[in-house]
């Protein structure tokens, strides 16, 4: 449909259906009465716009006010269920799914298993799975589980543990994740799923999800992500920064300072120093028996960091401070904030730690631990698809016929 011409009652209807359904979006389920009260138009207009957005399937009736009659009465609310969204969180041997409304509702969070075969022995058979159809899969299913039919689903939001290249959907720095098309990525994928597909690096998600559960927003901020991998996730005006070509914040490929090295002797780059491998061997020399970074987490957070050794925290909080050194002095955000999987786990310990070595004199960077530490990477992906839909539903009520 053509766009209304500027200054058109076409315009005006445009206008007022986007606001009344923005409105019952945010604030349903609302009467006409107060449809017309919040949006300042008048009580014939509030009862055309009803009419408009619920001839179009985009709002529906679903109760009235108790005592009350007639069809002011009757309270209205947007019909989401049409409007439906998935988001991805893609790790190496699964994925994690979240099916939401166009009001962030989540509808149903399925994990689907993709192979437990080893990647070295997937590389020497060449037999690395299509994840096109896996992906295929994964939308039926959690269409499926969330009682929605699969037509409903009209956006996707990715999250992988590597670099999109915001100009092409291009894929690069995927490690362990394999079988995905690694050129013109996102083209195939809405090929594949037939809805728009927004791809973004995991850490990138992650940082949207902490940064919009901020108390106070603020102009610029970084997570620092602590996992097996490590990475940056940065906000520079409020918005995302994925870089030319969505590599920022790879911190990971970084070489160490003379000072950095000489605490691992055998550490080339960041990844080396603070990694997860770094900390199972850092753990083994303080005495801890953990057979990998997995396990580690998962005994901090049952145990609470409090339990390990102060000197354990102390090395990992020096080995950090470097790496928070160095994003303080070249973009010095206002608030840095540490997060991943081994982040969250030694918590507030290490992060009050890391503030008093790890900001130099005269940077303002404060240092504190993640609030979002349960599926940070699926909750950004869930707030990136959700607006998205939104979006969408927000276009379609510009596009309302008018009522008969």
């Amino acid at each position: 449909m053509s766009s209304p011409i500027p200054g058109t009652p076409g315009l005006l209807r445009s206008i007022n259906d986007r606001a009344a359904l923005g409105l019952l979006l945010d604030s349903g389920p609302l009467t006409r009465v107060r449809i017309s009260e919040l949006t300042g138009v008048s009580r014939p207009t509030a009862s055309q716009v009803v009419a408009r957005l619920e001839l179009s399937g985009l709002i529906e009736t679903v109760g009235d006010l108790a005592g009350n009659r007639g069809p002011h009465a009757l309270t209205y609310d947007a019909r989401t269920s049409d409007y439906c969204g998935l988001a991805l969180d893609v790790q190496p041997r699964s994925i994690r799914a979240s099916v939401v409304d166009a009001r962030g509702d989540v509808l149903a969070e399925p994990t689907v298993t993709t192979t437990t075969t080893d990647r070295a022995d997937r590389l020497r058979t060449g037999s690395l799975p299509d994840v096109l159809p896996v992906l295929r899969d994964v939308l039926d299913r959690a269409a499926d589980h969330s009682g929605v039919p699969t037509q409903a689903v009209r956006a996707v939001a990715i999250g992988v543990p590597g670099a999109v290249d915001p100009r092409t959907g291009d894929l690069k720095l995927l490690g362990d994740v394999v079988g995905w098309p690694t050129t013109s990525t996102r083209q195939h994928l809405e090929s594949a799923l037939g809805v728009p597909v927004t791809i973004a690096n995991d850490v990138n998600l992650a940082s949207i999800a902490e940064h919009r559960a901020a108390t106070v927003p603020l102009d610029s901020s970084a997570l620092l992500w602590l996992g097996s991998g490590i990475g940056l996730g940065l906000h520079t005006h409020g918005l995302p920064f994925a870089g030319a070509s969505g590599s920022a914040g790879e911190i990971g490929y970084l070489p160490l300072s003379r000072a950095a090295a000489a605490l691992e002797p055998d550490a080339d780059e960041l990844q080396d120093l603070v990694g997860g491998l770094a900390v199972v061997r850092l753990a083994r020399r303080h005495g801890l028996d953990v057979p990998d970074v997995d396990t580690f987490c998962a005994r901090v957070c049952a145990d609470g960091p409090e339990t390990l050794p102060a000197a354990f925290l102390d090395d990992y909080a020096e080995r950090v401070a470097h790496a928070v050194a160095g994003v303080t002095v070249v973009v010095e955000p206002e608030e840095l904030v540490i997060g991943g999987t081994v982040g969250s786990a030694l918590g507030v310990p290490l992060a009050e730690r890391v503030a008093r070595l790890g900001r130099p004199d005269g940077w303002s960077t404060t240092v504190r631990t993640a609030t979002v530490v349960t599926d940070p990477v699926l909750l950004g992906a869930r707030t990136v698809v959700t607006d998205l839909v939104r979006a969408q539903m927000l276009t379609a009520a510009a596009d309302t016929v008018p009522a008969s």
